[in-house]
């Protein structure tokens, strides 16, 4: 399985919920028509980033960054896969002149994309649902610590946080997607950042009221100054 995320800026020339509705609602109705995409994709979800002003002020891991609009999730069962994909004529007709008018009227700047190997270590008996919040927290390690030593570290306190009884009755699922030195799907250059966590909750408030509790000031070797969190409501489209 390989899995990518996908960083999009909202283009100024129109508001921020324009941006959104055709990144995150027109746009996928085009991809999803052409119906080889439906094997190809085995996860497909848009994230709409929440603005301060949309959510109650919540103490995130790191700084909150708001200029970015949506954060895109696409898993495919291979690389292979989704490159045969691209080069597929009903592909090329129908979704990629979509792409590129999106790209061109409705962001602001290049996306960012992340391949990520991801390790799950919590999930809770339910699938997977629009409506959910999803925190990610896109860490960056210091400079003074080794990629082995910072994974491990996260690791270990993001296992111990999944076993806790009440982080269970808050959360939905917990994940450590690592960041990997390789192309990604879409042969763009990706983020620097070291690992994504990614927490998946029905309630926002109560479980950033829980993090407030069980959280350090300064855990561990991240770099808060290269380091963000985003918090996002996810719709699932395939």
């Amino acid at each position: 399985m390989i899995k990518t995320f996908m960083l999009a800026t909202p283009n100024p020339k129109h508001t921020r919920e324009e941006c959104q509705d055709y990144l995150g609602n027109r746009h996928p109705r085009h991809a999803m028509s052409v119906e080889s995409l439906e094997d190809t994709f085995k996860l497909y979800s848009m994230n709409f980033v929440q603005l301060e002003s949309d959510v109650p002020a919540a103490p995130t891991l790191c700084n909150r960054e708001d200029s970015f609009m949506m954060c895109v999730e696409i898993c495919c069962e291979s690389r292979e896969a989704y490159e045969e994909e691209l080069a597929d004529e009903e592909y090329l007709n129908i979704v990629r002149p979509d792409e590129n008018y999106m790209i061109r009227e409705f962001q602001g700047a290049a996306p960012i994309f992340y391949q990520v190997d991801e390790d799950v270590l919590y999930c809770r008996d339910t699938p997977r649902k629009s409506g959910e919040y999803r925190v990610f927290d896109f860490v960056q390690k210091r400079a003074d610590a080794t990629d082995e030593d910072f994974l491990a570290a996260l690791e270990a306190e993001c296992s111990a946080l999944a076993g806790d009884r009440i982080f269970r009755s808050v959360a939905n699922g917990l994940v450590i997607n690592r960041v990997l030195d390789t192309p990604t799907l879409f042969g763009l250059p990706g983020g620097t950042e070291t690992a994504i966590i990614e927490t998946r909750a029905d309630d926002l408030e109560t479980l950033m009221e829980y993090y407030a509790r069980i959280r350090k000031p300064e855990p561990g070797d991240v770099d808060f100054e290269k380091s963000f969190t985003l918090v996002t409501r996810m719709k699932v489209i395939h």
